[in-house]
């Protein structure tokens, strides 16, 4: 920096340290510094995968499988899975013969003849026609006798009864846009029903008559490429928009005055679109001198061409010498104004081209006609109003013309229940994770499946109960995690619909076949299976919320990370589901199988906060330190951590 010279002397340096020198401030920022022992990065040094010996621990406290019991009964003790379990698990227990007996004892009181029994949910109920076996395997077989199974679909009835107006609620909104398509359904329906009548009493047999009678709707008519009556008028010069009009309806009508005077059929409109489209007018004749001037090219022609141009223009010039006032006749003046004028006049007739028509009529005007009239004939399966009304409306389905009723998205991810109300049911043993630890887990499709089986079939009793008109066999709450679509793109199902009722021609069929068990891939929403899942139980995630998770690759499945980031593989997968079972127990779920969790890196990324400064050492802060601003600023700056966390299934 310099500073202005005294008097005439040049500008001189400021920092010379000759004198004090004060100077403007254009700019400034401020920075802080800490000296936190617990930050971004000693956290997640803390932080460590679980060691062999505390993966055996949890393994024998059957860490994420809770214990079922029947009846009070000391043995036998069944096992099931919560929403998140561990990869590896060992083979589910069979369902004891007596157990099985008893639980169906129970189930079927219901469906006994005679007066009705209060007995166990059929959970397949509304699914499956009345008095439909249930097989000897397979999802409905679980749901009937399994008590496992029973329990969590009974978690999914307690989540629906508890969440019953939160249900209701949403289903109302969606109900109000129903109304407003049954409206339409039913005027759309009505006015089909009149048109088809007058089209079948009134109008002629004739193509050509009838579409006469209905050419003023021309104006209206959607074609490719614009409307049926801008493609049709102009295509020869009597075809004009007036003919088309309802206007020419009125005047064109029977015992007028103009019917009367007109000759017999001149006022018929069939008659004179049909001889207005069919005939072109003749072009006029060319002018007197325009075929002689066009001969003038032609060698054999051009002597006899001259001379009748020569005559033509003698014949021009005495008439107008014979129109010229007497007293203007012997002025030299006026009569060469009047040659030049006459000749420039003549000049410009022979130059005017020649008047081309142009005219392209109907060669078949009775199949137009019909064509037209296969557009809007209201007789046909789906008339073209149909789509005019309906195709730009979701959900409805065969029949269209039928009253609607309500196929329900309901939004709600349910595992939110869980986390409010049953914990334990989400991660089983969830409180026996040591602290500073990360596990990988996966999701449990055979939970999910049976808890929203549940909370399906009560969902659709009570809504029913409030008389709302809903698809019969539809599944409206198939959203269990809090899971993103693919590519961000919204919210996500789980599970596909037990049956496949919206899809033509032949909707109702099952999705979930007799013979696929909870958890199979055909029940899922993406045809997969299991997710991998990573589990954290720090406080990182407390004291800084907008960490970066993600995944990259790790192909040789190393432990710990040296590798150099130009030449790994830096392909990112973020999380598409997250939740937190309390503030320093979170989970991220990842669209992979679990089985990535062996060749996968886990990565935090701290979020750049902006500028942040460690505290000096002593050897910066003393005599020998950095020798300026700078230097110190980049020996003392915070620069954001990363963690790897890698081999986090064994």
């Amino acid at each position: 920096s310099v500073v202005a010279g005294e008097g005439h002397q040049p500008p001189r340096p400021a920092w010379t340290g000759a004198h004090e020198v004060t100077l403007p401030c254009f700019d400034h920022w401020q920075f802080r510094t800490r000296n936190d022992p617990d930050d971004f990065a000693s956290i997640a040094q803390r932080l460590n995968p679980l060691s062999a010996t505390e993966e055996q621990t949890l393994t024998d406290a059957g860490f994420g499988r809770a214990s079922v019991t029947v009846r009070g009964r000391p043995d036998p003790v069944l096992r099931l899975g919560g929403a998140l379990c561990a990869v590896v698990q060992p083979p589910a227990e069979a369902v004891p013969d007596d157990v099985a007996a008893e639980v169906e004892t129970l189930a079927a009181l219901s469906e006994s003849a005679g007066r009705w029994v209060l007995g166990l949910p059929r959970y397949d109920e509304p699914w499956v026609a009345p008095g439909t076996p249930v097989p000897a395997d397979g999802w409905r077989h679980q749901v009937r006798v399994d008590p496992r199974h029973r329990g969590s679909a009974g978690l999914g009835v307690w989540a629906a009864i508890a969440w019953q107006d939160r249900i209701a609620a949403a289903a109302a909104q969606q109900a109000g846009a129903l109304a407003a398509l049954a409206e339409r359904v039913r005027h759309l329906s009505l006015g089909l029903r009149a048109s088809r009548s007058q089209w079948n009493r009134r109008l002629p047999s004739d193509p050509v008559t009838a579409f006469a009678v209905l050419s003023p709707m021309l104006a209206r008519l959607p074609v490719p490429g614009g409307l049926a009556q801008d493609r049709i008028v102009g295509r020869t010069s009597r075809l004009v928009p007036a003919l088309f009009s309802s206007g020419a309806r009125r005047m064109l009508r029977p015992r007028t005055a103009l019917a009367r005077a007109a000759q017999p059929g001149a006022t018929s409109l069939s008659g004179l679109i049909e001889a207005a489209a069919t005939h072109c007018v003749p072009a006029p004749d060319p002018l007197p001198g325009q075929k002689e001037l066009g001969e003038l090219a032609d060698p054999d022609r051009r002597a006899e061409a001259e001379a009748r141009l020569q005559e033509l223009g003698n014949r021009f010039l005495a008439e107008a010498l014979d129109a010229l006032p007497h007293e203007m006749r012997d002025d030299p003046g006026s009569l060469g104004d009047l040659i030049d004028q006459d000749a420039a006049e003549l000049v410009g007739r022979l130059n005017r081209p020649p008047v081309v028509l142009d005219c392209a009529p109907i060669a078949d005007l009775g199949a137009l006609a019909g064509s037209v009239l296969a557009g809007i004939d209201p007789r046909v399966e789906r008339p073209v109003v149909v789509g005019r009304v309906l195709d730009g409306i979701t959900g409805v389905r065969a029949p269209e013309l039928a009253a609607p009723d309500l196929a329900l998205e309901l939004d709600l991810p349910l595992w939110s229940f869980l986390k409010e109300s049953s914990p334990d049911w989400l991660l089983p043993g969830a409180g026996d994770l040591p602290l500073d630890r990360v596990t990988a887990l996966q999701t449990n499709p055979e939970f999910v499946d049976a808890f929203l089986i549940g909370a399906n079939h009560r969902t659709l009793g009570e809504l029913r109960w409030r008389n709302l008109p809903l698809v019969t066999g539809w599944t409206p709450l198939r959203r269990f995690w809090q899971r993103i679509g693919d590519g961000g793109a919204g919210p996500a199902t789980d599970i596909r619909p037990v049956l496949d009722i919206l899809t033509p021609p032949s909707p109702g069929q099952p999705v979930w076949t007799d013979d696929s068990v909870l958890g199979a891939a055909v029940h899922q929403r993406d045809g997969q299976g299991a997710r991998l899942v990573v589990v954290l139980h720090t406080e990182l995630f407390r004291r800084y919320p907008s960490t970066l998770v993600y995944l990259m690759p790790n192909p040789g499945g190393a432990e710990d990370w040296s590798a150099d980031v130009t030449t790994m593989d830096t392909t990112r997968i973020w999380p598409n589901l997250t939740g937190t079972l309390h503030p320093e127990l979170v989970f991220f779920g990842f669209p992979v199988p679990p089985t990535a969790g062996r060749d996968h890196w886990l990565v935090l990324e701290e979020p750049p906060p902006g500028y942040r400064f460690t505290a000096p050492t002593d050897a910066q802060a003393g005599p020998g330190g950095p020798g300026d601003g700078a230097a110190y600023a980049k020996a003392t700056l915070d620069a954001p951590v990363r963690a790897f966390f890698g081999k986090l299934l064994s």
